[in-house]
């Protein structure tokens, strides 16, 4: 469903993660004549590393290919980032310089000083079906490239994308996606499972690099965020979830966590709108309705 994009977006910010303690909203009003184009393979809309930028998929006409844009949070209007056609799944550098996107077959990047995009590498097998990535803080990209893969890992500067991770087969799995690089760059999370439609009964991830043990730190759950307070968040039945604090090395008994309702996703491909950022915010669509 497109939906205009001058309708509300909630902007939720986690300034405090303690239990019973509600998260703080406030409604920016974006305002391109566009419409906002939710992805099922990946974020449509993510804030920059300090929570100040929003950037966002959308449509600039009816009919037109997917284009970036960005608004700085104590603006009304949005910028419509040149030559990012057909752009899906935008993720942020750790500075916040830069915007890396998929656009067809191929992963790119565009500064958010302005410019026209790099391409970095070529992904998958056709176009549109990579599966999320993440920019790490040592100058590699870690990536998704299709649906039934493992991850791999490019260069920010460019070059040909390298094996990362293994598909634990013996175990059924078949796919892993939506990575988040962590330590800066020593490990990364990831939704594994043994399937590419319902997430819900998936596992998430956690690997040390390179070629580090891996441990499953959540059953049950998928589009896992560790925050820095050292919470893990995560979708789980269309509610936002979140883990007591956990260490990315430690040995915690893995467990089924409580819920917070937030964040809208699509079931069956695991896929939500929102991404977290090291500021420990987060960001969501909805319509004036609430929806």
């Amino acid at each position: 469903m497109r939906v205009p994009l001058t309708v509300a977006v909630l902007i939720v910010a986690f300034l405090t993660l303690a239990a019973g303690t509600p998260p703080r909203r406030l409604s920016v009003a974006l305002g391109a004549a566009a419409s906002f184009s939710p992805t099922s393979l990946g974020p449509s809309a993510i804030l920059s590393p300090d929570g100040r930028t929003f950037a966002f998929v959308a449509q600039p006409a009816e009919g037109a290919k997917t284009q970036l844009y960005v608004q700085k949070l104590g603006q009304t209007r949005a910028t419509l980032l040149a030559g990012t056609e057909g752009a899906d799944s935008p993720f942020f550098s750790p500075d916040g310089k830069w915007i890396g996107f998929f656009a067809g077959a191929t992963l790119k990047k565009v500064a958010m000083a302005g410019g026209l995009p790099v391409t970095i590498c070529s992904v998958g097998i056709a176009a549109n079906n990579a599966r999320g990535a993440t920019w790490a803080e040592d100058g590699n990209i870690v990536l998704s490239p299709w649906a039934r893969s493992a991850l791999v890992r490019v260069s920010s500067a460019g070059g040909s994308p390298e094996p990362l991770t293994t598909l634990d087969s013996a175990n059924g799995e078949v796919t892993q996606r939506w990575p988040q690089a962590l330590l800066g760059g020593k490990a990364v999370l990831f939704t594994a499972h043994s399937q590419t439609g319902d997430f819900e009964d998936a596992n998430i991830v956690v690997q040390s690099l390179p070629n580090g043990p891996r441990r499953i730190v959540q059953r049950g759950g998928y589009n896992g965020r560790y925050l820095p307070s050292g919470h893990l968040v995560f979708m789980h039945a269309g509610k936002l979830s979140r883990c007591p604090s956990i260490s990315v090395v430690s040995r915690r008994p893995v467990h089924r966590c409580p819920c917070w309702t937030g964040s809208r996703a699509c079931r069956r491909l695991g896929a939500r709108t929102s991404r977290f950022r090291r500021a420990a915010r987060c960001c969501s669509c909805r319509d004036r309705a609430g929806r």
